[in-house]
């Protein structure tokens, strides 16, 4: 097992016993927006993540629960019982797959299927009054094959509150030694509006570097690109500060970028829906005669390098065997 997977099975399966309480308190009460933001980063870290250490199953699922969670946080969508438990149970499925990823074992694909169209508006929820169908998902409507989710409290809700405030100071030293002892480039995750300070990942030990000061998606990023470059150069800058408090003094120029509103891009990445998915992402997948579609949006790795190489080579290979095909008819 190579280093780089190795720390993602552990930076899992850490980020997942920190989330615990956070994921007792939503399940609670679906509108907390901060439990459903800090949810919301682990899928998207993880399906990140999952683009460049080729690990698809894992992908996938994050990346339908970053989607559904994505209309959560915008408000397109209200989160029901059906959502979280949804969500729920891929963040379950998501650490079985790690365990097994760190044992070489292989789990059965099919239930992920059913997990993911667990997430779609619509799908029916347990039955509230019956406790023993809370911890379960029912994968598809009229089929009894449902996935029990066991999950114990063993703590109030209150408790782990107070215990994730008390350790915050702990975290953000933690963040800044990592980043002092760190030569490989990562980044800083935060509760602030920021979201995220991402590192060179080249250059190490030099005397300057250029760092993202700030990554936003979905609402966020539609206020903050709605300010002027100067307001959210501020905004970088003071909350920066909060985690590097060498900010002011080594800060020298800065641009931005608000993808939602460059022409003809208009977003930073596509996002699909469940029926979207269906019916129009496979009929543009196979293409029309002579007309093909690639890119990281005909994917599962939408929004990475990755996927845009995988869809152009799924084009070229399909381009070239009709090419291959004709030319035989032609010749014949």
């Amino acid at each position: 097992m190579d280093d780089l997977l190795t720390d993602f099975i552990a930076e899992t399966r850490e980020t997942l016993e920190a989330l615990a309480g956070e994921i007792v308190a939503w399940e609670a009460d679906p509108a907390d927006k901060t439990r459903l933001d800090a949810i919301f980063r682990f899928v998207h870290t993880v399906k990140g993540s999952c683009g460049f250490l080729d690990l698809p199953r894992l992908g996938k699922l994050s990346h339908a629960a970053e989607d559904c969670l994505a209309e959560v946080r915008s408000g397109t969508r209200t989160p029901d019982a059906a959502l979280v438990s949804a969500v729920l149970a891929i963040i379950d499925r998501i650490g079985e797959l790690t365990d097994a990823l760190e044992a070489n074992e292989t789990l059965p694909e099919g239930e992920d299927e059913f997990l993911v169209a667990a997430l779609a508006p619509g799908h029916a929820a347990p039955a509230a009054d019956n406790p023993a169908a809370i911890s379960k998902i029912s994968v598809m409507p009229g089929n009894p094959v449902t996935r029990t989710v066991s999950r114990s409290i063993r703590l109030p809700v209150e408790l782990l509150d107070r215990m994730m405030a008390g350790v915050s100071d702990m975290v953000l030293a933690r963040n800044e030694l990592s980043r002092l002892l760190r030569a490989s480039g990562g980044n800083s995750t935060t509760d602030l509006d920021i979201s995220q300070v991402i590192y060179p990942s080249s250059g190490y030990l030099s005397k300057k570097g250029m760092i993202v000061g700030y990554y936003q998606i979905g609402a966020e990023a539609g206020v903050t690109g709605a300010r002027s470059h100067s307001e959210r150069e501020t905004i970088a800058l003071t909350q920066g500060a909060v985690i590097h408090p060498q900010y002011p003094q080594e800060f020298e120029t800065s641009f931005s970028v608000s993808w939602h509103r460059v022409p003809w891009t208009r977003g930073g990445w596509a996002s699909w829906s469940a029926d979207g998915r269906k019916t129009t992402y496979a009929a543009m997948v196979k293409g029309d005669r002579r007309m093909y579609f690639a890119g990281d949006h005909m994917t599962y790795l939408i929004g990475w390098m990755n996927g845009a190489l995988e869809s152009d080579r799924s084009v070229a290979s399909a381009i070239h065997a009709r090419a291959a095909q004709e030319r035989t008819v032609a010749v014949s």
